[in-house]
């Protein structure tokens, strides 16, 4: 066969095999520069001042900028700000903005605006609940007790410089400029609109509450510009019609359920267009390291060696999360800290460790959960039956969510399971609002874990700004907290979407903020 006629049976079969694709998932004709979404429920707001939700973040990217943002691999990169210095102290960040940049209602962004956006967040009056963002900048207290109209270490230079001022030295603060609430936007006056203009690559033109919205390509955009032109997003709360609609060709990215996750992964013509990425969160098992026995680290190394993380994860979990080495997910941690010891199953030393036990408590012990969620309450029972081989009896306790996290903040619950969703994507966030002794309770440190040595390092740590010397300080306060376990840690959850074969340049970011803004993804028409 010639090389002609084989190129020929190449483009031929391709073109049957796209042309199949598109028969089977019910493709429609539609237009080709919107990309068409799902929510399984509208977003409460698009106010940057109000969001604390996964999805109102996702769609704020499209809307808005900030200082800096992230990339996929969440190195902290350019947004509005060209480039930024530290001064020597790592008290003062000055940011340098970029003299292209205008609203959607077409003035032009300076220094002023990020003052007002800034400061709107520490306003008394909007009660916003993200406040706390900029608790370290000097004179946000006084504005947040209403002593004060202006937060003093927000400074504006000239037009296009911006300076901040931290009252102390606070290591994470660029990756807290990169969460969604640090995005910058003029609202409007008008009090029931719950958006505000942005200067993103995308701007809202039509929001129907409980049904769609839709967003265009800002044309006025400072950098790349969107190869779409919309994005069209539907409300679906039933999981069975939002799969009826991807297959038809109706939706273009999809989440996909738990349900339906062995059929996308596996038995789909979807299998090859599956996207997952290790989200920043930890589910842990909790113990209440002030109530016996939880207080006994003895106990707690019991229960680590007895649990059977990896059987849970691969045969109830279905492989959609990946093991936890530590409270910091893998991609905070890089390749310079080091994480020991190591977290084993081993239930021959589960049970020599719990026959040394003096085991004069009552029993059975409880495991706390929240209720009507099927997912913990089926790995309570795995781990409730891997306790019992080594002859320790629990019960499993379900509690509505509200009184559950009541009871745990006050310290009232001995054990436990609970999930750490990151603030912003540093070690920091998992280490001290997690464990430090000034966070017990509803602050973060629910396992009431108190350890002087580790509140040196972690305080010594988010203060410096020379990275070799953090990375040893925080690899220190990583092996106090994995030898005396306030934690068991099980796994990171994964997210899992699907796509559609005409969908191009889509990545599945493992943050929820200021990475994916809809500028690299389009869609390629089939012949």
């Amino acid at each position: 066969m010639n090389c002609c006629m084989q190129n020929y049976i190449k483009i031929y079969v391709t073109g049957m095999i796209f042309c199949f694709l598109l028969s089977a998932c019910g493709f429609r004709e539609r237009s080709f520069d919107t990309l068409h979404l799902r929510l399984n429920k509208d977003v409460t707001t698009l106010d940057p001042a109000y969001i604390v939700d996964v999805d109102g973040g996702r769609l704020a990217a499209y809307l808005y900028n900030g200082l800096v943002r992230l990339d996929y691999d969440l190195n902290i990169i350019p947004d509005i700000a060209m480039r930024w210095d530290i001064s020597d102290d790592a008290t003062r960040y000055r940011f340098y903005l970029r003299d292209d940049v205008s609203f959607t209602d077409g003035q032009k962004l300076t220094a002023h605006h990020v003052k007002t956006a800034f400061e709107r967040l520490l306003d008394p009056k909007l009660a916003s609940p993200r406040s706390w963002i900029f608790e370290k900048v000097r004179g946000a207290e006084e504005m947040i007790q209403g002593k004060s109209d202006s937060a003093t270490g927000f400074v504006v230079v000239d037009d296009h410089t911006f300076d901040i001022i931290l009252s102390e030295p606070f290591s994470p603060f660029l990756s807290v400029l990169t969460t969604t609430n640090a995005l910058i936007a003029l609202p409007y006056n008008d009090e029931y609109v719950a958006y505000c203009i942005g200067t993103g690559p995308f701007e809202i033109k039509l929001w129907e509450r409980g049904n769609k919205m839709r967003f265009e390509r800002n044309e006025s955009y400072f950098d790349i510009k969107p190869k779409l032109s919309a994005i069209l997003i539907r409300v679906i709360p039933e999981d069975f019609t939002a799969i009826t609609e991807f297959e038809n060709g109706k939706i273009d990215i999809l989440e996909i359920p738990r349900a339906e996750f062995e059929y996308f992964t596996e038995k789909s013509g979807f299998k090859q267009y599956v996207h997952s990425a290790a989200i920043l969160n930890t589910y842990y098992i909790g113990f209440n390291c002030q109530q016996y026995p939880y207080s006994l680290a003895q106990f707690r190394r019991t229960i680590s060696y007895a649990v059977n993380r990896q059987l849970i994860a691969d045969k109830f979990l279905d492989s959609r999360v990946q093991l936890a080495d530590s409270p910091v997910p893998p991609a905070l941690l890089g390749t310079e800290i080091k994480v020991y010891p190591k977290q084993e199953y081993d239930t021959e030393k589960a049970k020599v460790l719990f026959s040394q036990l003096q085991r004069d408590w009552d029993t059975p012990l409880k495991l706390y959960i929240r209720s009507g969620d099927r997912e913990t309450e089926g790995v309570a029972e795995l781990i409730q039956h891997d306790l019992a081989k080594i002859g320790m009896d629990i019960q499993i306790e379900g509690l509505e969510w509200t009184t559950f996290k009541e009871k745990t903040d006050v310290g009232e619950v001995g054990m436990f399971i609970l999930s750490w969703w990151a603030d912003y994507p540093d070690i920091e966030n998992f280490l001290f609002p997690l464990f430090h002794s000034s966070n017990l309770g509803g602050a973060g440190n629910r396992v009431r874990y108190v350890n002087d040595r580790f509140d040196r390092l972690i305080e010594q740590a988010k203060s410096t700004i020379d990275k070799d010397n953090q990375n040893k300080l925080y690899e220190q306060a990583l092996h106090i907290i994995m030898t005396d376990q306030p934690w068991v840690c099980l796994w990171h959850k994964k997210h899992f979407t699907v796509t559609q074969p005409w969908v191009r340049n889509y990545r599945q970011p493992s943050v929820h903020t200021t990475v994916e803004k809809g500028i690299d993804i389009f869609i390629e028409k089939g012949e």
